[in-house]
């Protein structure tokens, strides 16, 4: 109105508050989410009235990437696939035992007399204890291919599993391959915006010096200000992604 900006320059201000109403709406849309979730996992999903604490402040961590390794072999997955592994590869070694002979030793011992044997003299009298011993053994001669079957059977069952063991372990590699390398990546983004917002911070000083002096319109101060906000939005972005991806490394060496 005081003729000292085009029209072009209003429509873009006019853009550029919508944007700052549509990105606040959101912002509060996701907070109230965060909030949502955040109370689901506490156990208490109908209530929201809690506090949350805490701070996205520079960690000492993003001095450097953490050393990530490239395997869990203690990881419960890759135990619990070990063990079915042996598992399976017992199951073959009993199938393929059922071709053993089976051996039995079978034994009995008592006492068995008689009225009349009792009533006759010591001397006479037949000896009333007893035993018996045996051996059985039985040969599985014909089983019609079943116990072939069943080796084959168990052995695609194992191999089945070990693949499955192998899968796991890929899956993990690669998963802390990725952590690996979003660390790396945010670490740089983190030094980069860095330097961004320093660089933002003077020229939004310069600006303000130069309308001071007259030398510049006021939209061009608050185009500087949009500036630094804007890094300084991306970094705590950047800190928030670093924050995760701790707490996802954290949770996959605690497996």
């Amino acid at each position: 109105r005081g003729g000292n900006a085009g029209e072009t320059d209003v429509l873009k201000t006019d853009v550029q508050l919508n944007n700052a109403r549509v990105a606040l709406y959101k912002a509060m849309q996701d907070a109230a989410l965060a909030r949502a979730s955040l109370a689901e996992a506490m156990g208490i999903p109908g209530d929201t009235s809690f506090v949350a604490s805490g701070s996205l402040d520079v960690p000492d961590s993003l001095s450097s990437a953490p050393v990530v390794p490239d395997s869990l072999p203690g990881s419960y997955d890759l135990k619990m696939g070990e063990l079915q592994v042996q598992k399976s590869l017992l199951d073959v070694e009993i199938s393929k035992r059922e071709h053993w002979p089976t051996l039995s030793l079978t034994g009995d011992a008592g006492y068995l007399s008689s009225v009349d044997n009792l009533r006759l003299p010591p001397s006479e009298r037949l000896t009333p204890l007893g035993y018996s011993v045996g051996v059985a053994v039985e040969l599985p001669l014909f089983s019609w291919g079943g116990i072939g079957l069943r080796i084959e059977q168990r052995e695609i069952a194992a191999n089945a599993e070990a693949l499955r063991l192998r899968q796991v372990s890929l899956a993990q590699r690669a998963e802390l391959q990725a952590v690996r390398l979003q660390m790396e990546a945010t670490l740089a983004t983190f030094r980069s915006l860095h330097r961004t917002i320093k660089n933002a911070e003077d020229n939004f000083i310069l600006t303000k010096a130069k309308f001071a002096g007259g030398g510049t319109l006021s939209l061009e101060v608050l185009n500087a200000f949009q500036l630094l906000s804007d890094s300084r939005l991306a970094e705590l972005q950047t800190l928030a992604q670093w924050h995760s991806l701790q707490a996802k490394l954290a949770q996959l060496l605690a497996h």
